[in-house]
């Protein structure tokens, strides 16, 4: 792999190490002079990722919050790599974002990634139920995992997704926590890993940021909080909680399948989806308690 790499985009590379290994392999790539990171998405998320080349290059080329993107010495923004998709970019000297100590920052970036992305030329994948809910229900029914419990999850993902899309429709980066963003040496905040970007509405990207509940262990302390941070913020209309809180759940689904669907599901244990399937419920409970 090295030596494609080298061969397609001129440069000599005197280390390349595995930097994370989860919806696709991304390596640190080094030269004599320069950093790289090198991402290669798997066989069948080709479409997701050129549009993320699409949407990163569009935005740095409009100084947007994310890195720059070279392309090939044909002038491809990418390569193949036995059907995989291989993608080079600027590595981002930096530390990883802190909500607290760079809200700042963070907030400016995202308003301009969607200021920009207003005017972005070309189309956007529309993420859908099929999406964020339905893939989700047919790794449950791949498991034959209990069908009551199953058919409950589809109700309650039809649920919590027909309350998201009382949000106003737009691009959402989709997967906007501080793990993707990276405080430059300017205080600046570089957005990274557009992979799950498309159309569904911005407010998705504020409340994955500001989301304060546990993936793992919910409890109701967590969810007020998160409800008074987004009451704190001037710009999200009181009338928008409701539907943006039901994006927490939403993203289980979404989340989870993404996963399998990179990942497999050899190494998930049964009481995995017990626990998820425990946590949605809890939260459509409180959700209710809440605001119906």
């Amino acid at each position: 792999m090295k030596k494609i790499i080298e061969k397609a985009y001129g440069i000599t590379i005197i280390e390349m190490k595995l930097f994370r290994d989860m919806i696709g392999k991304v390596y640190h790539v080094k030269s004599n002079d320069k950093s790289y990171m090198f991402k290669i998405y798997r066989s069948h998320e080709k479409e997701s990722a050129l549009s993320s080349v699409s949407i990163m290059r569009y935005l740095y080329e409009n100084q947007g919050p994310a890195p720059k993107i070279y392309n090939t010495l044909s002038n491809q923004p990418f390569i193949q790599l036995e059907g995989k998709t291989g993608v080079l970019f600027d590595y981002v000297e930096g530390e990883v974002a802190d909500k607290n100590k760079h809200e700042k920052p963070i907030l400016e970036s995202v308003f301009l990634m969607h200021k920009l992305m207003n005017s972005y030329p070309h189309s956007l994948i529309e993420r859908n139920h099929l999406f964020y809910i339905d893939r989700y229900i047919e790794i449950l029914d791949t498991i034959n995992f209990d069908q009551i419990k199953t058919n409950k999850l589809k109700l309650m993902g039809d649920y919590f997704f027909d309350q998201v899309k009382h949000l106003k429709k737009g691009f959402c980066h989709g997967d906007l926590h501080t793990g993707n963003i990276i405080i430059d040496h300017r205080q600046s905040a570089m957005i990274l890993d557009y992979d799950v970007s498309g159309i569904l509405s911005p407010m998705v990207d504020y409340m994955t940021y500001f989301d304060q509940t546990n993936f793992n262990k919910l409890n109701r302390k967590d969810v007020m909080d998160t409800i008074n941070v987004l009451k704190k913020h001037k710009f999200i209309h009181q009338d928008m909680i409701r539907f943006m809180m039901a994006m927490i759940p939403v993203r289980h689904y979404e989340i989870i399948a993404t996963i399998i669907k990179a990942q497999g599901l050899e190494d998930i244990a049964h009481s995995f989806f017990e626990e998820q399937y425990d946590w949605i419920t809890k939260f459509y409970e409180i959700y209710q308690e809440i605001f119906v």
